[in-house]
């Protein structure tokens, strides 16, 4: 089999399913306009779509992964925002203080115009160079790859209507950073990105309600298992007042409402407490589960 050189499924149905075409008959041009053309569709349609957005680039795994590979590199910090929405507000507030070299905002309720207008009509910010991503880029066959096992990751939304996208985005002109939004579920996707070696700085916690959450992201729930049996615990936790901080950490500033965010919940910025260690954590939750 040939190598690709990248690789979408066009929204065109053919007697055998989605006809597979190649990125190099499309041009890199056409490659971006078929995602960035699907923000007209409605809800029940963009609910319904295809896994269109099967990118691979480059040929071979070292040129696919090379970003993973500058992250791992990279002495700049990553910013992790499970259930996100459009919440462009703590990537902001924390900035100044962080320096991202990389973002990831999941969440699967987010419609693609959402997530796309977000990140070209936040103030004080540019944004280039969108490019849509497959799931391969965190090294899974399938987008089914990005829910959790347990079936009530199912219950709100399913594989079938997943895409993600990366661009270039700069705050206040300054350095710009790898911006990344996964309509996908935030706690597997969570783990896939630690499983290529990308360990998150901050986490945001913050359990928006909705009734349309399967777990917790806050407490000692799925996402703070993964992260400690991964023993990958960010170093910082910006979690709001309506949710559980996760065990072993402790709240380093004040409570502040800033510009951006959804709902009206103060949020503090938490650190690890160093006087717990790991094993202590592990301890506790083994007793606790």
């Amino acid at each position: 089999m040939e190598a690709l050189v990248g690789s979408v499924v066009e929204p065109r149905p053919t007697g055998a399913g989605w006809q597979l075409i190649h990125a190099r008959d499309l041009g890199d041009d056409a490659h971006r306009a078929l995602f960035l053309n699907q923000t007209t569709s409605s809800d029940e349609a963009d609910a319904q779509e295809p896994p269109i957005y099967n990118v691979m680039f480059g040929i071979g795994r070292r040129q696919r992964y090379a970003e993973f590979s500058d992250l791992l590199q990279d002495e700049g910090a990553v910013l992790y925002y499970p259930g996100s929405g459009d919440d462009y507000g703590p990537m902001l507030h924390l900035y100044q203080q962080f320096k991202w070299s990389a973002v990831f905002y999941v969440d699967y309720l987010s419609k693609r115009n959402d997530a796309l207008k977000m990140v070209r009509d936040m103030p004080g910010t540019q944004s280039t160079d969108i490019q849509p991503l497959g799931p391969r880029f965190m090294r899974q066959r399938a987008w089914n790859r990005y829910w959790h096992t347990n079936p009530a990751s199912q219950r709100f939304a399913v594989s079938r209507s997943a895409f993600a996208f990366a661009c270039d985005l700069s705050i206040e002109d300054a350095a710009t950073f790898r911006y990344h939004f996964y309509r996908t579920d935030a706690v597997q996707t969570y783990e896939n990105l630690l499983n290529t070696g990308v360990k998150p700085t901050v986490v945001v916690l913050q359990d928006h309600g909705w009734g349309c959450n399967w777990t917790s992201f806050g407490g000692s729930h799925e996402m703070y298992e993964t992260a400690l049996l991964h023993r990958a615990l960010p170093e910082f936790l910006f979690v709001a007042d309506n949710t559980i901080v996760w065990p072993g950490y402790v709240r380093i500033d004040a409570p502040v409402v800033i510009e951006g965010q959804m709902h009206r919940h103060a949020r503090a910025l938490y650190r690890r407490n160093p006087a717990v260690s790991w094993r202590d954590l592990l301890d506790s939750h083994s007793r606790q589960y």
